[in-house]
């Protein structure tokens, strides 16, 4: 029996063979790809977060400032104010008193009026105060005249200050009718200024001493 030839090989079609195909499905590709997005997505969240909270915070200080600023402004605007009630002239449009022999002058309330009884220079509206200069040549400081004259005991004055006059003492005398008193040395002189009481049931009260301490800050010599 003749040997049979051999077959050839069938050649094996490369598409049959069970090759890798990279562009395959990898099963965790898009586990991967989902992760990742959220990823970004939390990412651009916490940018957003932050932007806003930024915002806000730069917004809050600039409200500050202008709450400040307006606070400021109000405050000076007040202070303002305050200083020109202060500073408000208490003796605007009171009528002018110069003394005869052309020695010191000093402004007075329209209100008041020259004394005709000759126990003073001004009386004020009702009569019950009157308001006084009278002089003496002395050789004696202010202290001591005031001692030897006025305050002879401790108990008929209060403690003497200085005035509002220049090398002035103040102070109350007690003695017979109440009175606030001024004493000022001028040259060779010494000045005795008063605003007394005219009789022991009238009081000095607080508010004639205002008048008469603005009295005094008008008074000067010539």
């Amino acid at each position: 029996m003749e040997p049979q030839p051999a077959q050839p090989t069938p050649k094996q079609n490369l598409l049959d063979k069970n090759v890798p195909n990279p562009l395959a499905k990898n099963p965790n590709f898009f586990t991967h790809k989902v992760f990742a997005a959220i990823g970004l997505i939390l990412i651009g969240a916490i940018i957003a977060i932050a932007g806003i909270w930024w915002y806000v915070q730069s917004q809050d200080k600039s409200s500050g400032v202008e709450d400040t600023t307006t606070t400021t402004k109000v405050s000076t605007t007040s202070a303002k104010t305050a200083t020109i009630s202060a500073t408000k002239d208490e003796t605007a449009g009171w009528k002018t008193y110069t003394s005869i022999n052309k020695v010191y002058t000093f402004k007075y309330p329209v209100d008041f009026t020259l004394s005709t009884d000759n126990t003073g220079i001004l009386d004020n509206s009702s009569k019950s105060y009157i308001f006084s200069v009278d002089s003496v040549e002395t050789t004696l400081s202010v202290e001591d005249w005031i001692k030897a004259n006025i305050c002879t005991s401790a108990e008929l004055c209060s403690e003497r200050v200085a005035g509002v006059l220049s090398n002035s003492l103040q102070f109350d005398d007690y003695a017979h009718y109440q009175s606030f008193e001024t004493v000022v040395k001028h040259e060779n002189k010494l000045y005795e200024i008063s605003m007394t009481s005219r009789n022991a049931d009238t009081a000095v009260t607080q508010g004639i001493k205002s008048i008469y301490l603005n009295i005094l800050s008008t008074f000067k010599f010539l």
